[in-house]
């Protein structure tokens, strides 16, 4: 235990310098190159590997769920969706912060059940910029499929970090009514009957 809070702790720390600092080589594996914000495609699709096992409350090559999650979230992470304002009562703002650390984010989504039914229907990556468009066919009475998207800025990790990725923040939208339904929320037309139940089709089936 104490070495894993050790290690998370030097993902958190960084150095200020008055000048920019001499580049200094880095390990050919990496690829990663110094002075450039993009991504390799092979630790990106790391990273997704490892932000799944989070929200299915699974462990991952780096520790149990809560370790990955702060190891794979900057410490000033921060979460963004009008979806998520909505589903909570909340006023909707112009830069749509649903949680404002990444502690808050961590504490709330362990306080609910794991996702389950994860599937991704493509990954895109444009250099700093991830991009993971699923369906969870597992959320709450798994009554409703939700399909969305979640966009993620992603940086390089301070030099010790096991993680070598960590995202800065996270955009996302998804059925949020779909969702709601799953969990609990009842909803209705504005004639006043009660939203009906729909018949699962997987993606792709009509």
């Amino acid at each position: 235990m104490k070495a894993s809070l050790i290690n998370s702790a030097l993902c958190f720390v960084g150095l200020a310098w008055s000048h920019p600092p001499a580049p200094q080589p880095q390990p050919q594996s990496s690829g990663l190159q110094l002075g450039s914000d993009c991504i390799p495609r092979h630790l990106a699709n790391e990273w997704l590997q490892r932000f799944m096992a989070v929200i299915g409350q699974q462990p991952s090559d780096l520790g149990d769920a809560k370790t990955t999650a702060n190891l794979i979230l900057a410490d000033n992470f921060q979460e963004k969706s009008n979806g998520i304002l909505l589903l909570e009562g909340r006023s909707l703002s112009g830069d749509g912060i649903a949680e404002y650390s990444k502690q808050s984010f961590i504490s709330n989504l362990f306080k609910y059940p794991a996702y389950t039914g994860i599937n991704t229907i493509k990954v895109l990556l444009d250099c700093d910029q991830l991009v993971w468009h699923y369906y969870y066919t597992g959320i709450g009475t798994k009554q409703y499929p939700v399909r969305g998207f979640n966009n993620w800025k992603l940086q390089r990790a301070y030099d010790g970090c096991p993680s070598q990725i960590q995202a800065l923040d996270m955009t996302l939208e998804f059925d949020s009514l779909a969702w709601a339904l799953d969990t609990g929320y009842t909803a209705y037309f504005q004639n006043g009957t009660k939203y009906p139940s729909i018949p699962y089709s997987s993606p792709g089936q009509h």
